[in-house]
């Protein structure tokens, strides 16, 4: 029962109008970066969290998405961070080269199975790709698996005005 009322918990750790929860691992250079330094980097507005892999077909369909709307955006205060869930450091590299991701990406361990790693517990991922957007400002996510035009619209919404200050 407890077990149960865990994962319970947990769903709803990760859902629009929660906090996010913070994620750690290791960039492609080696060094360990968070979720929440991202968040909180001066001059980030809006972070989209991003769990995906080169193996994964409807991951690779978005991934240009994901690079135009980064080149469109990263000024005006849109981030990426990228969770992989690749087998191995070389398709890894490939996955980050073949599609220009100049945003921060991590990987949490190669040889772990997806759903071995925190990561995948904590955001309760049924499968990938899987995006949370986060609201650096109030560090709650604001919106979930939104996809190319869905995420380029509500970007849209959020930076292309001028921000209220």
């Amino acid at each position: 029962a407890l077990l149960g009322l865990r994962k319970t918990l947990a769903g709803m750790r990760a859902d629009v109008g929660t906090s996010y929860a913070d994620i750690t691992g290791q960039t492609p250079e080696g060094d360990t970066v968070s979720l929440a330094a991202t968040v909180r980097k001066p001059g980030n507005r809006y972070v989209l969290l991003d769990f995906g892999a080169l193996w994964c077909g409807p991951c690779r369909a978005e991934f240009p998405n994901l690079a135009a709307l980064y080149e469109k955006y990263h000024s005006r205060g849109f981030d990426i961070f990228g969770v992989s869930y690749d087998a191995n450091r070389k398709r890894w590299l490939e996955c980050i080269e073949t599609y220009g991701m100049r945003w921060t990406q991590i990987h949490q361990g190669f040889g772990l199975h997806p759903r071995q790693t925190q990561a995948w517990s904590d955001y309760t991922l049924g499968g990938i790709p899987s995006c949370f957007l986060i609201d650096c400002a109030t560090e709650k996510i604001i919106a979930k698996q939104l996809r190319g035009e869905a995420l380029a619209q509500k970007l849209s919404e959020l930076l292309d005005r001028p921000p209220m200050n």
